[in-house]
């Protein structure tokens, strides 16, 4: 039975992960159009796309240790705003 719930969580997992791309690839795609683009490479969509979910990760990643340095659990929009700056980056007041 414990052998049947894992592969359930490994199914799980992988369409998360096929879900995720998916969404990355179509935001890429939106933003490439949104600043002029015509066409895109399947090779450079797949990059931007794989930079876009790392950035995402990363800002998830620094937002919860920001969280938990403050004693909390649950990460506040100060969290992934304090996050989007430590990487670079900024977000509209």
């Amino acid at each position: 039975p414990r052998k049947g719930v894992l592969r359930e969580l490994e199914v799980s997992f992988e369409g998360m992960e096929e879900f995720a791309g998916d969404a990355c690839r179509t935001v890429v795609a939106q933003i490439c159009e949104a600043v002029g683009f015509h066409s895109l490479t399947q090779s450079s969509s797949d990059t931007l796309s794989d930079v876009l979910a790392k950035y995402i990760t990363e800002v998830g990643y620094h937002s919860h240790s920001s969280a938990e340095l403050s004693g909390r659990t649950e990460d506040s929009f100060l969290d992934v705003k304090l996050a989007v700056s430590d990487l670079g980056s900024s977000l509209p007041e």
